[in-house]
């Protein structure tokens, strides 16, 4: 596993399939959705598996090496580059409606997949100048407090009723979309407001990140409205809005029906088996190890380099391009995944 196959993918590729249809023009510019919803689900069936972890005498050197970041930090001028290529689009050339919503579609697919993969990356890292890129990424797709809720409610919250992130057995993706948009939030302002009264601070104020959050995203908005008029601003929300249902998607796989359990009043603590695993090779190379999403919580400040392949994890029958598509499908998903948390329950 090298660093330049994070960068190979995520840097280029996928950033690229929105520039590529942008200049071929009419139903090219929804380029990006097939690469991820067609190509990626083929590709990622003819790559299988990839087993390996770092291996004892390979963890220092995989810490200390910078090669690993980079295509971190790169992601968030191209990430912005995409977004303000959008928005020129959509200001100054003549594209018709259907290139309109295919460059949308297409630039929040990238936002999704490079932006916040790696804002996620970043938002559990302790440097201040990674979480405030973080915050960027995540400020681009209008969604700025995941970065609270995620690390302060989520990660502590898995696997339970009140976590807005973990799907409930039985919950289609589409209801469980509406729900976490609005449960994240009141999450995230709930979490903000808790951690102020503990300080002795006044929830409504500049102390809150929530408030800054909406301050900064009130000056995008309207700087947006002021260079690219209306048109703009409704390209960024609505890009902002596919970038959004994609994390949220890749969370409703991620945490599908699997619960932590109460035993005498005693609260399961998070272990391997309250996240599906994927050791998909495309998954893991495209979205910097996330697929070993068990590892991630249990050690959630590790490095994607570093994470792990858990022998007691659950495993997702496929890989995230593959899961997406059933996701979207939810009679064949609850088919499929029930089965499977079925299996489990009976394993005890």
């Amino acid at each position: 596993m090298r660093a330049r196959r994070h960068l190979f993918w995520h840097a280029y590729i996928v950033p690229a399939s929105v520039v590529v249809g942008l200049i071929a023009g009419g139903w090219y510019t929804f380029t990006t959705l097939v690469l991820l919803l067609v190509i990626d689900p083929l590709i990622d069936a003819l790559l299988g598996d990839d087993l390996r972890n770092p291996r004892s005498e390979e963890i220092a050197e995989l810490e200390r090496n910078r090669s690993w970041d980079w295509p971190l930090w790169l992601a968030v001028p191209t990430q912005l580059a995409v977004i303000g290529l959008g928005l020129w689009a959509i200001g100054n050339l003549d594209v018709s409606p259907l290139e309109q919503i295919g460059l949308t579609v297409s630039v929040g697919l990238s936002s999704g997949s490079l932006g916040i993969t790696v804002a996620h990356e970043l938002m559990h890292r302790t440097n201040w100048k990674d979480r405030l890129l973080s915050t960027i990424l995540m400020t681009s797709t209008s969604y700025p407090h995941f970065s609270i809720e995620h690390v302060h409610g989520h990660h502590r919250n898995v696997g339970l009723h009140q976590d807005p992130a973990t799907a409930r057995k039985g919950e289609g993706y589409y209801a469980f979309l509406r729900r976490v948009l609005v449960e994240s939030l009141a999450s995230a302002w709930q979490i903000e407001c808790t951690r102020l009264e503990r300080r002795g601070k006044m929830p409504k104020s500049l102390a809150n990140r929530m408030v800054l959050y909406g301050l900064a995203l009130t000056l995008v908005y309207v700087t947006i409205l002021i260079v690219f008029g209306w048109g703009g601003v409704l390209f960024f929300a609505a890009q902002s809005f596919v970038a959004v249902a994609e994390l949220e998607m890749i969370n409703y796989i991620e945490h599908y029906g699997l619960v932590r359990r109460r035993d005498e009043g005693a609260l399961e603590p998070m272990a391997a088996r309250h996240a599906w695993d994927t050791n998909s090779a495309l998954t893991n190379w495209h979205l910097f190890q996330l697929g070993r999403h068990a590892d991630h919580h249990l050690h959630a400040g590790r490095r994607y380099q570093l994470l792990e392949s858990l022998e007691k994890s659950p495993r997702l029958p496929g890989g995230y391009p593959v899961m997406i598509l059933l996701a979207l499908l939810p009679p064949l998903w609850l088919r499929v995944m029930n089965r499977r948390l079925n299996a489990i329950d009976q394993q005890g």
